[in-house]
């Protein structure tokens, strides 16, 4: 899992409604949620000209964009990922993806007006008039993906391991047991944003202590959520899986992709 669930889908809604639904994937029930979406005007995107932003380091997460034929510009963004009192994993991952591509919007707008204020100064021309060492500087409100991946276990959200002992306890924890990965995902593009909660329920066989303690050793849990990487060595302990693998890794991809959809975005340009 990356940075950084019952078998559940819970998703925004189509572009320019109100509420939000949350389907089970297993037997198709539908019942209300949090809302997680507001409308986006298709005015206001960037489908014409391919500014898609990840706001996050993760390489799990642009590997998943890539392998769906999305080559975004990486931006990292840090912010606070407290977990808040009472909160529950689905509102912590809803609350911190948002943030993250908000984040994200707020770094990209004030690098293009830094990009700005230089063209004028280099060039002694206006914002948006040609010089002779810069590109026409571009106002398209830019398309930021922000996501957040965690474990739910018995209502506790298990986040990234301060230390190697409560990676192993971490990993104890999930022994033998189903646990409710959630990953948020959010997409700003200008004022709007769309956004969706995916869940995925994920057991595990038995660890015992000498098979937590080697793969803590490995360094690969330190700085996933719930202390392993099911796309690496901690794929070893994952019986059974229900519902989105890529949530899993970090982000739900064909959640992703109607989210695009939503926000005016066409996913089937070539390396959009």
């Amino acid at each position: 899992m990356s940075d950084s669930f019952d078998n559940t889908n819970s998703r925004s809604t189509p572009m320019n409604s109100v509420g939000d639904k949350t389907r089970d994937q297993t037997c198709g029930q539908m019942r209300d949620e949090m809302p997680v979406s507001q409308s986006v005007s298709k005015a206001d995107t960037v489908a014409s000209t391919g500014q898609v932003w990840l706001a996050s380091g993760s390489p799990q997460r642009l590997a998943l964009l890539r392998q769906v034929g999305i080559e975004p510009r990486v931006l990292p963004v840090d912010i606070d990922e407290s977990v808040l009192a009472g909160e529950s994993a689905q509102d912590y991952v809803a609350r911190l993806s948002l943030a993250k591509a908000r984040e994200g919007q707020r770094l990209i707008n004030k690098r293009l007006l830094a990009d700005k204020d230089e063209t004028t100064e280099l060039s002694g021309h206006a914002p948006g008039q040609l010089s002779g060492h810069r590109q026409k500087y571009d106002s398209a409100m830019p398309l930021v993906i922000g996501a957040d991946t965690t474990i739910a276990l018995d209502r506790h959200i298990l986040t990234k391991p301060e230390n190697e002992t409560a990676a192993i306890n971490m990993l104890l924890q999930l022994s033998g047991r189903q646990h409710t990965v959630l990953t948020g995902t959010a997409i700003v593009t200008g004022p709007g944003t769309v956004s969706a909660v995916v869940k995925t329920s994920v057991t595990f066989g038995v660890i015992t202590p000498e098979d937590a303690a080697w793969y803590v050793a490995t360094g690969e849990p330190m700085n996933k959520a719930g202390s392993y990487a099911i796309q690496g060595l901690g794929a070893r302990f994952v019986e059974s899986l229900e519902g989105s693998y890529s949530n899993v890794v970090g982000l739900p991809l064909y959640e992703l992709i109607q989210l695009l959809r939503e926000a005016g975005l066409d996913p089937n340009m070539t390396h959009v």
